[in-house]
């Protein structure tokens, strides 16, 4: 089952986009927007704020559960099922790239 789609844009209906920013303050532009589709939850969309660099993505987290936001470089770790952020690291991220298992070496 697919847990996220990356969005062109910030909806034009639904409920208020969840807004992530290094600082967690207040809301901002329209940035990375992703809408995830929690196991037991509804669905719904986040607006990342973006760092510095032209790179964005989202990656599976290596616990399972939570997933790496990049946008434009900035990286959000959140818990997609309770619409929460973990941390954030990076600002000028320019590229990242999953291990599926460190076993597989």
């Amino acid at each position: 089952m697919e847990r996220f789609r990356v969005l062109n844009g910030l909806p034009s209906t639904g409920p208020y986009p969840e807004q992530f920013s290094t600082g967690g303050r207040g809301t901002h532009r329209e940035g990375f927007v992703v809408e995830f589709f929690p196991e037991k939850k509804p669905t719904w969309v986040g607006n990342f704020q973006p760092g510095v660099t032209e790179y964005s993505a989202v990656l599976p987290h290596f616990d399972g559960t939570a997933l790496i936001v990049i946008a434009g470089g900035q990286a959000y770790v959140i818990d997609p099922e309770e619409r929460r952020l973990l941390t954030v690291f990076g600002g000028s991220i320019n590229l990242a790239l999953q291990v599926l298992s460190a076993t597989s070496w």
